[in-house]
């Protein structure tokens, strides 16, 4: 294919792609059928399919085949249109992937002009509507439109790296721990409580229901919501209890802790009803590696903290009202109307990163203008330093006294 088309061995990819094609297309004696037919159900359109490497123009510009260059793009008296060569069909849409020969750069257009071939010209046009299906995938050669071509598709380049398929949930590979041995113990029952339903019907029923019991308890005693009438005319979002459960589990998986957690089901809210802004900065790992070379470099104290249950401490502005979660003893025909930012609401991030900024600027830390999740408070040499990711943070500093002051303060305050 390649020396009848003449083109390089570098085309080699192509070429096997479209031979690919053209045997899953093909009838075998064992299928009885194609066997791209076998597998989809469905008769593959063969009137698509042209030789390997024919000439080919895209886009009829009178009665020559071109693509067209847009007026901006090219000069008065520039060529009009691209010659390009066949090389198969494109991956993620319905269109033909070709080869622009002055410049070997590939493009992709639905609209095309093919040069048949003969001792007379003859020329076929075809065009792909957008829903027809391409009865190819030329597999991870993603074509790449030259800068005079009307981008009109995706571009992006050859992947570098041969893409491999996930690692399922069983590989053993899995079954090695952080602490440097295989774990040669039971594993833990995959079938965890995904409903509050589920988990009071488990055999752990009991554990379960004192991880609930904490939960709600907690939301009570930071004051999370109000109890009101259902409302009219606004929007009442759903709830859920996670069981992910999060079951914490010690070095043997040894089961450590039950833990339950509400979560509002945020997709439920509607933009500019009940939540406007929710981008949270977290510290840049460049950022971070830079704190650690400075802290290595001049021998800074490093610490790590995290604030339990972070989000529930943020005070929500707009009106926000969430249905019951089961397990809660309330009448019918309530509802609760949330004070703070809970796991699951858009804004929780947004509110929560505000409401600590603003902790940290009353302990004398500001932002950092190239990342605003990184806070300097000066000092007498060396700068605190303050980093946040969310509820975790690290604290940077020449004295372990400023830590200790600094992780008291929080303490006080979540």
């Amino acid at each position: 294919m390649l020396s009848d088309a003449k083109l390089p061995d570098s085309y080699w990819l192509e070429a096997l792609n479209y031979t690919a094609l053209l045997h899953n297309i093909s009838p075998t004696a064992t299928l009885s059928m194609m066997p791209a037919e076998a597998y989809s159900s469905m008769k593959p359109d063969i009137l698509q399919l042209h030789v390997f490497g024919y000439m080919a123009h895209i886009h009829v510009f009178g009665y020559m085949a071109h693509i067209h260059v847009p007026e901006h793009l090219r000069t008065k008296l520039a060529a009009h249109s691209l010659p390009c060569t066949f090389l198969g069909f494109a991956p993620h849409r319905s269109a033909f992937c070709l080869m622009h020969c002055p410049t070997c750069k590939f493009l992709e257009s639905h609209d095309v002009v093919f040069d048949e071939g003969g001792p007379t010209p003859c020329h076929k046009r075809i065009i792909l509507k957008p829903d027809d299906t391409s009865p190819v995938n030329i597999g991870n050669t993603t074509p790449i439109i030259p800068t005079s071509v009307t981008p009109d598709a995706p571009t992006s380049s050859r992947p570098k790296h041969a893409t491999h398929p996930p690692i399922p949930d069983n590989d053993p590979r899995y079954d090695v721990s952080s602490y440097g041995h295989c774990a040669n113990v039971t594993h833990i029952n995959p079938l965890e409580p995904k409903t509050y339903a589920q988990a009071m019907a488990s055999p752990d029923v009991l554990k379960w229901l004192t991880a609930c019991k904490e939960e709600m308890c907690m939301w009570k005693d930071m004051d999370i919501y109000n109890i009101v009438p259902c409302p009219k005319g606004h929007k009442v979002i759903g709830s859920k209890w996670v069981f992910c459960f999060c079951i914490k589990q010690g070095p043997d998986r040894s089961i450590l802790k039950h833990k339950a957690r509400i979560v509002a089901q945020g997709f439920t809210q509607v933009e500019g009803i009940n939540f406007n802004q929710t981008f949270a900065p977290v510290a840049k790992f460049s950022s971070l590696r830079t704190i650690f070379t400075l802290a290595t470099e001049h021998d800074l104290e490093v610490h790590q903290m995290d604030i339990k249950v972070a989000y529930l401490n943020a005070n929500l502005k707009e009106e926000i009202y969430m249905e019951v979660p089961l397990g809660f003893d309330i009448l019918e025909g309530h509802t609760l109307r949330l004070k703070k930012g809970i796991y699951g609401t858009r804004q929780g991030g947004h509110i929560w990163y505000i409401d600590f900024s603003s902790t940290l600027s009353e302990l004398g830390y500001v932002h950092t203008e190239a990342d605003h999740a990184v806070f300097i408070c000066k000092s007498s040499s060396f700068p605190n330093i303050i980093t946040t990711y969310v509820d975790d943070m690290g604290l940077i500093s020449e004295s372990l006294e400023h830590i200790n002051r600094d992780k008291e303060a929080l303490r006080r305050h979540y």
